[in-house]
Parts: structure tokens; C-alpha cells; sequence
């Protein structure tokens, strides 16, 4: 991951954007416990990495995401998150 890699999370009618290697790879750590992404369709759009996500997390309904990963010099530079 890029140093200055940027993260946006779409939650509801609000979006959070995350800045730095620190802050964006602190989300995934935070995440629950048992918190799992699993991809399924994967899009190879040249530097731009697209993904269908399904997110697990014990006792919550699980839910579809879009994620889209952009890819510089072989490091993720940022990654959108957004509900389906």
C-alpha cells in the first residue's frame, strides 16, 4: 500500500475519507471480530481494480459492496468503498 494512500467509505448519506497507509490499514484492523470480505466478481480495468464484495460479520445480515482499488507502481494509491 502507498504511503499516501486514500480510503473513502460510503455509510448511509455520509462518506468518510481516510488518508495515509496508517489510517486506511488501522480501518481493516479495527474491523469486528470475525469480519470477513470475501470477492467475487474482479475487474481488471488497467490501473483500477473493480470488486464485488460480500462482508460477513457474526450476527449481522451480510451485505454485497462495491469496492474499487486503484493500482500505481505495483501499491493500492486508494480504495472506494460503497453499498450496493
Amino acid at each position: 500500500m502507498d504511503e499516501k494512500t486514500e480510503m473513502r467509505v460510503h455509510v448511509g448519506d455520509s462518506v468518510q475519507t481516510l488518508r495515509g497507509v496508517e489510517r486506511v490499514g488501522g480501518w481493516f484492523l479495527r474491523g469486528d471480530q470475525g469480519l470477513r470480505m470475501i470477492p467475487g466478481d474482479i475487474r481488471d480495468t488497467g490501473n483500477t481494480w473493480e470488486a464485488d464484495l460480500l462482508v460477513v460479520r457474526p450476527g449481522a445480515q451480510s451485505q454485497h459492496i462495491d469496492a474499487t482499488f486503484r493500482v500505481e507502481a505495483g501499491k493500492i494509491t486508494a480504495i472506494n468503498i460503497a453499498p450496493r
